[in-house]
Parts: C-alpha cells; structure tokens; sequence
C-alpha cells in the first residue's frame, strides 16, 4: 500500500521561481523518508537561487562551484556571515548526502534538517522579502532618480 507524502514545509510565498518552489516542495515531501534526498534537494534549490541572484547583479557564475557562489553571494549581494553559516551548513549536508551517504546517521539528519530549510528561508527574506517591502514602503519618499532602483 502506498501512502501520499505529506511536506514537512511550505515553501516562502514570494521569491522564488516555479523551478526553486518545485525543489522546495520535493525536498520537503521527501524528507520524512529520506533526510539525505531532502538535504541534496536543498543544495540543488540553493544553488539555483544564488546563480540567479548573482546573474542579476551581473556577477559571473560560470564555472564557480557552490563554495564560490555562497562567496560571491556575501560579497556582492550584501548576505551576513551569519546566513553564509546556513548557506554553508546546506552546501555539506548536502555534499555529504550525495558523496558520503553513509558519513551522517538519520538521526544528524533529523536535527539538521529544519535548519537547513530555514536557512532557505533566511536566504529568501534577505534577498527577496526585505528589498521588496522596503521598495514599497519608501518608493513615495525617495524621489525618483534618487536611490536605488525600486
């Protein structure tokens, strides 16, 4: 007998493309049964979103792996060190899922896992949320041609 997989997460509402939420939703249908699939899921997810955001902000992306991109991700795009912690928990959970399945017992992952999907959301609010509340918020202050583009 087969049961539905219930996510253990939404997705954020706003800011991220139909291809992230996809990811997003996987990774948390699949994560009551596999923590590792979810993990590398997330990794997948983080590094779409970051080629995106840097590809932007006309950074270069081609040939950077995901170690480069969280770099270039809080030296271009203003992330604090303290999300790059989250960005970089995602980047070896999900390394490790894939190239050392065995390295991290079920229970690491259990622990982890809610974390990881809340940097996700950290990494949206930051990049996505705030800018776009604060564009709306002081577009009526700012004159035009003043300020950054909203």
């Amino acid at each position: 007998m087969v049961f539905p997989h219930a996510g253990v997460r939404i997705p954020p509402a706003e800011g991220l493309e139909p291809e992230e939420i996809e990811l997003y939703e996987e990774a948390a249908a699949v994560a009551p049964a596999s923590r590792r699939a979810a993990s590398a899921l997330l990794r997948l997810l983080l590094e779409a979103f970051l080629k995106r955001h840097l590809v932007d902000a006309k950074q270069p992306v081609e040939g950077k792996n995901l170690f480069q991109l969280i770099e270039a991700a809080v030296d271009h795009l203003d992330l604090t060190r303290t999300l790059k912690k989250g960005l970089t928990a995602i980047r070896r959970r999900g390394n490790a899922s894939v190239h050392d399945p065995y390295g991290l017992t079920d229970d690491v992952r259990a622990v982890d896992l809610p974390l990881l999907f809340q940097a996700v959301d950290d990494l949206v609010d930051d990049l996505h949320t705030k800018p776009t509340r604060a564009c709306s918020r002081f577009c009526c202050v700012v004159d035009e041609g003043e300020g950054d583009e909203c």
